[in-house]
């Protein structure tokens, strides 16, 4: 009878084993699905914010970003807040157009309510006839630029991602 007792608590415990293992590889994958909705989410940002940086749209290019948004240009002044970001934009979008080629995607890592994102565009630059605005230091002034940007962000509170550090590096033409 000992020899039964004991192989019957050694079928509980396997089976108690199975079940958690099979409830931790489902939390793992629906953790894993999760992740990879965040990502999409992420990426359907950085579209639309290419698409607004190619219109010129300035509303619709700081509805990506954080309220209390970081802009660090690597050759001008920091930049903080989403109001002073407008101002800097207003003279960057009324005198020139801008064209985005994708050379790397954004690799995006996610820890929690915070993102990294990793990139690299380069911007074409055309300057519009007639155009005699004053550019803040750190606006891109080339006509061609590659750079590789590296983002931070936040998820607000109704769950959509948003930009809160933005910078980059210029590299040298391919």
């Amino acid at each position: 009878m000992l020899i039964t007792r004991s192989n019957s608590l050694s079928t509980l415990n396997l089976k108690t084993l199975l079940l958690f293992s099979l409830g931790t590889i489902s939390s793992i994958n629906s953790s894993f699905a999760t992740e990879q909705q965040e990502i999409r989410e992420i990426e359907a940002l950085y579209s639309k914010w290419k698409i607004a940086v190619e219109r010129s749209d300035i509303a619709s290019y700081l509805s990506n970003l954080h309220e209390d948004i970081r802009l660090r240009p690597p050759a001008g002044d920091p930049v903080d807040g989403i109001e002073n970001y407008r101002r800097f934009l207003g003279p960057v979008f009324s005198s020139a157009t801008y064209k985005i080629q994708v050379d790397e995607s954004p690799v995006i890592t996610i820890f929690g309510n915070n993102a990294i994102a990793e990139y690299d565009y380069t911007i074409w630059r055309s300057v519009l006839k007639n155009a005699k605005v004053r550019l803040e230091k750190g606006a891109i002034t080339e006509s061609v630029s590659p750079s590789s940007y590296v983002d931070f962000l936040r998820k607000r509170p109704d769950g959509s991602w948003s930009v809160y550090l933005h910078t980059w590096r210029s590299q040298p033409e391919k």
